[in-house]
């Protein structure tokens, strides 16, 4: 005689399971369930995926958030037609390496978890549309991201990132990039080839804004100086801009590719002198530590 649970799963391709205080998927899944294309499991107690689950060969979206996990199989990579992986809310570490060969996954959301660090292949992920790691502690994040040529949305907001990969800014189809709350000391120094809505404000101990990326915005100065000290009320001309550089226990980070700026032969402009004196200037503050306050005039 069939359970109900075994009825559902023989008879649905859609499996409806959240807030069902479960621990452990039900094993009439694994019996009866290879059909099934779509599992909700949110919000439930489920400490550990059984190893079967990737089995699962035409599963195409898993919901798991508002869990208990620690880890995900290792062998999820399996799980060839997964389109959409949702895992927030739980306390997952790490990703397994094998996630990257997931070549349809198109979301994958892991908010709210204990990631330090993300797959450094992850840019073989060529169908990511959408990547959500916000409120984890990521310190870095890998280069490889930049090779993410379908990614439109990627939130990376509250974590402990201080510089992002300069290539970052040639992704092609990139929508929206959101890195508010974290330790950023500076932005890329380029603008990016597509129209992305970028957020970064509350981080405080951004250096530098570059001239490229600001006037990429369209003037909407108040929103980018929210992140890196007092906003400028008045911006509409720059003609008269007053620098002010207070005097700081660490030195100011600048992009490595700043450290040292050239131009072709002939008269340098202002922008470019600029560049070339501030950060050695910076230097000699912090070494004889003797003004409080530099002003430049340009």
């Amino acid at each position: 005689m069939c359970t109900d649970v075994e009825e559902e799963v023989k008879s649905k391709y859609i499996l409806h399971w959240s807030y069902r205080h479960y621990t452990t998927l039900p094993e009439e899944l694994q019996k009866h369930g290879n059909h099934v294309e779509e599992i909700y499991l949110r919000e439930n107690h489920i400490l550990l995926l059984p190893k079967w689950v990737t089995s699962l060969d035409n599963l195409t979206h898993l919901y798991l958030a508002g869990n208990d996990l620690e880890a995900f199989p290792d062998d999820v990579d399996k799980l060839a037609n997964l389109c959409y992986l949702e895992l927030s809310r739980n306390r997952l570490k790490s990703l397994p390496p094998s996630i990257v060969r997931l070549r349809r996954l198109s979301h994958l959301i892991v908010d709210f978890n204990i990631l330090q660090v993300l797959p450094n292949e992850l840019g073989n992920m060529k169908a990511l549309y959408m990547l959500h790691v916000n409120d984890n502690v990521l310190r870095t994040l890998p280069e490889s991201v930049c090779q993410c040529v379908s990614l439109a949305e990627l939130c990376l907001h509250n974590n402990r990132l201080t510089s992002l990969p300069q290539p970052i800014v040639y992704l092609p189809n990139l929508e929206t990039l959101s890195v508010h709350g974290n330790n950023l000391l500076y932005l890329p120094s380029i603008r990016f080839v597509c129209n992305c809505h970028l957020t970064f404000y509350n981080n405080p101990h951004l250096n530098y804004l570059s001239y490229h990326l600001t006037y990429g915005h369209d003037g909407d100065m108040h929103h980018l100086m929210s992140g890196c000290g007092s906003s400028i009320e008045d911006i509409s001309d720059f003609t008269n801009l007053v620098l002010t550089i207070p005097q700081h226990q660490r030195l100011i980070v600048l992009p490595s590719g700043l450290y040292c700026v050239f131009s072709r032969p002939g008269v340098p402009s202002l922008f470019e002198l600029t560049l070339r004196a501030t950060y050695p200037l910076m230097y000699k503050i912090e070494e004889r530590n003797r003004l409080k306050v530099i002003i430049y005039r340009t």
